[in-house]
């Protein structure tokens, strides 16, 4: 068995909290609230980019994905800190403890890409002994969140100048 460093670490993190924020999509979300949603959904997404940013070893994916963590783990956290005390009703307990735990798990992971020297380290050693295609993988992962990014806007302009 191999040991575990830096880099399977991170991706164990980001991997644990996709599964979290799926959970929490499919089981606790009411469907009649799709605001909550689309942020879990987002946030969900931004997870499983980062994953596959982290599996193509691209620099630029990590340090957003890391500066994401930090927003989504500090406004977890800052939700517990701003509603005072304990929840009252059994599905309050869940949601403190979701927001407790992916919370610090959004926040280790973001220190763990962006603080490790060791992470740092491995994740460069990666990179340069990765396959040729790893690279053009890479390219294309960027670009097709560009895309998807301009999609997004232009979808943003249209339903806007029609309402």
């Amino acid at each position: 068995m191999s040991k575990l460093n830096h880099y399977r670490a991170a991706l164990y993190l980001c991997a644990a909290i996709a599964v979290m924020d799926a959970i929490w999509i499919l089981k606790f979300t009411p469907p009649r609230l799709p605001a909550y949603m689309s942020a879990f959904f987002i946030a969900l997404v931004a997870t499983i980019i980062t994953i596959l940013g982290l599996l193509l070893l691209s620099n630029l994916v990590r340090c957003f994905g890391a500066i994401l963590m930090i927003t989504c783990g500090a406004g977890l956290l800052w939700g517990l800190i701003a509603a005072g005390d304990l929840p009252r009703s059994p599905l309050g307990g869940k949601i403190f403890l979701y927001y407790l735990f992916v919370g610090a798990l959004n926040l280790l992971t973001a220190a763990i890409l962006l603080l490790s020297k060791q992470f740092a380290y491995e994740f460069a050693k990666r990179r340069e002994s990765a396959p040729k295609y790893i690279g053009h993988l890479r390219l294309l992962l960027i670009g097709a969140i560009v895309a998807a990014m301009l999609v997004v806007t232009f979808n943003d302009i249209v339903y806007l100048t029609h309402a």
